[in-house]
């Protein structure tokens, strides 16, 4: 196990990181791939549903005039969007996903370039690899958080994918995707090899992870009291600050010595991390993913995301 991480490390920083982190040709390819994997699951859900492509442009519409009108609010009395209806499920897939996945993908490699020793230790114990998303609706966080992982696919035998959210609408979404990155059209994709090789288990738990219940939601606990990792992207920042101090603090205690917090988003709620003792920050930085969907067409799809990554461990 020490060889093939050994072996996968070597090869990581030799052909992929120069002196500086800036991105390669494999991102702009990952684009344009990532962006047609969305859009396909997008229009069968669409079809499986009856939803009309007109029905879908006028989601997304809806859907960024009401985040837009929720910044101005701070989020204060934010009903949310159902993403329990189709139409808005695909909405977002062609909108939000493909950029979320590049920035989550992005933010891992450089931390895997800037301190390598965060993760080290993790790999190289861990044939048994558990992430957990938080609010990650169809597992955009996921896909590229895994697609990072790629070059350390030969020292995980075993990948435990959990999705949390609210709206039981996208349950089944991350296997539809990972069953379609399988098939030749994606090969390429760089989560595609991340599976070539590993025996992956998706799960959906239906969760409200702002209620006061929180620890009673035994799906959920189960979940995080297993995860090596919990990615928090995209998340914190639809809530009102109460909300964010409570879902901080109810998931470090949940969590496991040792594992992994990821957060990215905008922005960084500090004085809520502070407040969770049991948490240690490793690692911070301020990043921006700006998507390539020029070859592909598609300029509905949002362009760019900016985010704070930090990464904290349970003590």
């Amino acid at each position: 196990m020490a060889d093939a991480f050994n072996s996968s490390w070597n090869l990581f920083s030799k052909n992929i990181w120069s002196s500086d982190p800036e991105m390669n040709d494999d991102f702009v390819s990952d684009d344009l791939t990532v962006l047609k994997l969305y859009r396909k699951e997008a229009y069968a859900i669409a079809e499986k549903h009856d939803v009309e492509i007109c029905d879908i442009v006028q989601a997304i519409v809806s859907m960024k005039q009401i985040i837009s009108q929720g910044h101005k609010n701070k989020f204060q009395n934010f009903a949310g969007i159902d993403f329990n209806k189709p139409v808005n499920r695909s909405a977002y897939l062609i909108r939000y996903a493909a950029c979320h996945t590049g920035l989550v993908k992005q933010a891992m490699w450089r931390m895997f370039h800037r301190k390598p020793s965060i993760f080290v230790d993790m790999l190289l114990n861990r044939e048994y690899f558990n992430v957990v998303s938080l609010g990650g609706g169809p597992g955009s966080d996921i896909v590229g958080f895994c697609s990072a992982l790629q070059e350390f696919s030969n020292c995980i035998n075993s990948l435990d994918l959990t999705v949390v959210d609210i709206k039981a609408g996208w349950v089944g979404v991350l296997q539809s995707i990972i069953e379609k990155v399988i098939c030749c059209e994606f090969k390429n994709f760089s989560f595609s090899q991340m599976l070539k090789d590993v025996s992956v288990c998706t799960q959906f738990v239906v969760a409200d992870l702002t209620n006061e219940k929180f620890s009673e939601n035994e799906d959920l606990i189960d979940a995080l009291v297993v995860a090596d990792v919990v990615l928090m992207v995209k998340l914190t920042s639809f809530l009102p600050p109460e909300e964010k101090l409570h879902l901080i603090l109810n998931v470090s205690e949940a969590l496991h010595k040792g594992a992994m917090l990821i957060f990215i988003d905008c922005p960084y709620p500090s004085e809520s991390f502070e407040l969770a003792t049991s948490m240690v920050n490793l690692y911070e930085e301020q990043i921006k993913y700006d998507l390539d969907n020029s070859a592909l067409g598609a300029p509905v799809a949002i362009e760019s995301s900016q985010a704070t990554v930090a990464v904290f461990k349970k003590l």
